[in-house]
């Protein structure tokens, strides 16, 4: 076989197993040490350790850590490699030539910082990192490829760094900030209006929304109205404004003229309480707000303020709710000018081409005197539903019944409040015309509910209010409910107080005491256990049975007493009667 005919260049060692014994090689150690050849490799290995004693030492890296990762504890070094690096085909370890005695650069260990800051710059400049980090084939840190490529080269693989999203902070509606403004008290407000714009603006809202002048000093109120008369977009925000009275520091009986400027700018007021109607809107025509509440405070007024204030209303198609809830009759009426509208009243000489047909078309509720409801329901042709009619003026001084009545077809709930200078026949008069007109027999719709309020002192102020109600309540038919609003109670009603548990039995009742005021009947007992179970009962349960007979619609009464100033006052407040209706079989 061919490779047993080849002889080593070197001799076999003596202790080699296959070491041949002819007689041409020598036999002892001490022959092969005096070679030729073995003498000049150790005489060469003894000058290279000799040299390296004088020499300073430098640790040449071994092969096992050139290939080691680097420590966790590192400062950032990271591998960095071209393109061109990457495509180059590996180099076997196995094929690498012998190293050199050369002291050369540790390998791994990547390249300085400052070369690392401006490949990076430039990678992201030219926005290619990303496809290049997506072609980097497998093993591309590897030793063998980093030692064998050039050291600086432009195209640099680098990762884009991660760039966090900011998470932008979502802006909420203003309804939904205006809802949350609603529940923080008025004091801290100001502070809230810090947080951002939108809580700023629902701050802003809120504190000019309603203005009531009321709940101001006298200093602040001064600028309040400096502000609303000089800035117009804070004014607009003002729906809502009440002014009882004008300022103190206004001298005249005119307000001042920031007071008008700032009304002239709330062109979106929508409910209006003012002091005084003449000293405003009638020097005021330009106004570009539109209301739907209106409250007049004035108590007293002229007939050529009356013309002037329903040409006037003529200009706010919107109101719905008009309210005088001061004013009396006026001191120069005169039986001329209620006979003249008592002609306009005339449903037959009405004419719906009048200069006053459109006059408050969408008015519902109103507040007002007799002659103020003669003055205005006179030139409407649409019927209103909530009337509260203040009556000052009795059948001896010119009051006609049926000419205020005449134009209130319609009505659905009505309020008759009589001053105490009404008289009781006057009432009564009253009341029996209301009734003969106002029961929807000219096809309108027939009074549902009626409140009457007396203010008489007298003791039988509460059974006189009773007699009267009795002798006139078969007219109102279609009534449903009637609420009867007196002072004091009736003294002549009997009070049936129930006892506690803890008292005897056996204790004899008391003697009925005589009669006598209703506030001291009211006060005797003051300290009576005194619960609801006796209301509907005694004169008020009577007259009740009696009204439902003779009104059988009649379903709902209601007694009540305005002055309640003991417990047993309030205890009597609100005496309740509701018959039972029988149910209709469907």
């Amino acid at each position: 076989m061919p490779f047993l005919s080849r002889r080593s260049v070197d001799p076999l060692t003596p202790t080699s197993p296959f070491r041949p014994r002819n007689k041409g090689y020598p036999q002892k150690p001490s022959d092969l040490q005096q070679t030729p050849r073995n003498r000049a490799r150790s005489e060469a290995s003894l000058l290279r350790r000799v040299s390296t004693l004088f020499t300073a030492r430098r640790r040449i890296p071994s092969k096992t850590s050139s290939f080691s990762k680097p420590k966790a504890s590192s400062p950032g070094i990271e591998y960095k490699c071209s393109r061109h690096w990457s495509m180059l085909p590996r180099v076997s370890s196995d094929t690498t030539p012998q190293s050199s005695l050369e002291i050369r650069r540790p390998s791994g260990l990547g390249r300085r910082a400052s070369i690392l800051e401006s490949d990076d710059s430039l990678a992201d400049s030219e926005g290619g990192g990303e496809q290049e980090a997506r072609m980097l084939p497998t093993g591309f840190a590897s030793l063998p490829n980093l030692l064998s490529g050039a050291f600086h080269s432009p195209g640099v693989v680098t990762y884009p760094p991660l760039k966090r999203s900011r998470m932008h902070s979502t802006a909420l509606p203003d309804s939904i900030l205006r809802v949350v403004v609603d529940f923080i008290s008025r004091n801290d407000l100001t502070v809230v209006a810090l947080v951002s714009r939108g809580f700023c603006t629902a701050v802003r809202h809120a504190l000019y929304h309603s203005l009531d002048v009321q709940t101001f000093a006298e200093s602040s109120l001064r600028r309040l109205y400096d502000v609303l008369a000089h800035r117009e977009e804070l004014a607009a925000l003002v729906v809502s404004f009440y002014c009882h009275s004008w300022p103190s520091w206004d001298l005249s009986s005119n307000p001042s003229d920031d007071v008008r400027q700032a009304l002239q700018n709330m062109y979106n007021l929508k409910s209006l309480t003012i002091a005084s109607f003449a000293s405003i809107l009638s020097y005021t025509p330009s106004l570009t707000f539109s209301l739907t509440h209106l409250t007049i405070l004035d108590k007293k007024i002229t007939q050529s303020q009356l013309v002037v204030m329903r040409s006037w209303l003529a200009t706010q198609p919107s109101l719905e709710s008009l309210s005088f809830p001061h004013l009396v009759e006026c001191t120069s009426a005169d039986p001329a000018f209620i006979d003249e509208w008592a002609l306009v009243a005339d449903p037959s000489q009405a004419n719906d081409d009048g200069p006053f047909s459109t006059i408050l078309p969408g008015l519902k509720s109103l507040r007002a005197s007799t002659e103020i409801v003669l003055t205005l329901c006179t030139a409407m042709h649409n019927p209103i539903k909530h009337l509260t009619l203040d009556v000052h003026g009795t059948l001896y001084k010119g009051l006609r019944p049926s000419v205020v009545l005449r134009s209130l077809g319609g009505v659905r709930d009505m309020h008759i409040i009589f001053a105490p200078e009404v008289d009781k026949r006057t009432v009564e008069k009253f009341l029996g015309v209301t009734g003969s007109m106002l029961t929807g027999e000219d096809k309108t719709e027939a009074m549902k509910s009626l409140e009457v309020e007396v203010s008489w002192t007298d003791d039988d102020a509460a059974e006189t209010l009773y007699g009267i109600v009795t002798s006139i309540i078969s007219r109102f038919r279609g009534l449903e409910t009637l609420k009867l609003t007196s002072p004091f109670r009736s003294i002549q009603a009997p009070v049936l107080v129930s006892r506690p548990v803890s008292q005897p039995l056996l204790c004899p009742p008391s003697p009925p005491s005589p009669p006598r005021m209703a506030s001291e009947h009211a006060a005797t007992l003051r300290d009576s256990w005194v619960q609801k179970e006796f209301v509907a009962c005694g004169t008020e349960k009577n007259y009740a049975r009696t009204w439902t007979k003779q009104c059988p619609s009649l379903s709902d009464i209601q007694f009540d007493f305005s002055c309640s100033t003991t417990d047993v006052d309030v205890e009597l407040c609100g005496v309740w009667y509701r018959r039972k209706m029988p149910m209709s079989l469907s």
